[in-house]
């Protein structure tokens, strides 16, 4: 049943496995204000931006505990040492 609802807003490709995606999705205003926010996270090397960003978008992303781990630790390291300063 899961199966079904997920393939009716798509379109067939060349590959028995791919499919397009063909329903209404995000407004282009949106699409280009979170591509902007992807970009930026990724120049400025901020993971946790950048999981935070994914997940916003995407509402089923379920970033793994060990990446969640990776993005935590700095940050905690950095809250702690701009709290001795």
């Amino acid at each position: 049943m899961l199966f079904r609802s997920l393939l009716e807003d798509t379109a067939p490709t060349c590959h028995e496995k791919i499919r397009i995606y063909a329903g209404n999705g995000m407004p282009e205003g949106d699409v280009e204000m979170w591509l902007l926010c992807l970009r930026e996270a990724c120049e400025t090397r901020d993971a946790g931006r950048l999981v935070v960003a994914l997940k916003e978008i995407v509402l089923d992303y379920s970033p793994s505990a060990h990446l969640l781990k990776r993005v935590i630790a700095p940050r905690s390291g950095q809250v702690a040492a701009a709290a001795g300063q």
